[in-house]
């Protein structure tokens, strides 16, 4: 795996490369932008490059896109602490239930050879009052 991911990063950054150097006399051409609103005078910006234009392009929009997902991270932040909630109470409804069921130790009667006989003479009476005709 370790070796892929050298390679998917290595094929990045040859793109990219290639990006820059085919596309180099438009990148590090000036260019300056005019703001003009009809109520104000026009606002002209320096002239910069047009690959800083573009980097400043995509940061803005990395952060409209961060501020448009604050509300959906919050919202999931307070739906994973009700989530969390409800499973502590769950797992003591579960840890009440298990010590319920946990029965006090129960003393187990000695085995005497007495008993024993008394109880196969039981079971053969009781298999003679259930079917009279087989054992008969």
């Amino acid at each position: 795996m370790r070796h892929i991911k050298i390679v998917v990063w290595g094929l990045v950054i040859a793109f990219c490369m290639l990006v820059f150097f085919q596309n180099k006399a438009f990148l590090t051409a000036t260019q300056g932008m005019q703001l003009d609103l009809f109520f104000v005078d026009p606002v002209e910006s320096p002239a910069l490059y047009n690959g800083v234009w573009l980097l400043a392009a995509l940061f803005l929009g990395l952060l409209i896109a961060y501020f448009f997902s604050l509300g959906e991270r919050f919202r999931s932040r307070r739906t994973i602490k009700a989530m969390q909630s409800r499973l502590s109470a769950q797992e003591e409804r579960i840890a009440t239930f298990e010590r319920g069921l946990q029965a006090p130790a129960v003393d187990v009667p000695s085995a005497d050879p007495s008993d024993a006989s008394a109880a196969a003479d039981g079971e053969a009476s009781s298999a003679a009052d259930q079917h009279p005709e087989e054992c008969a």
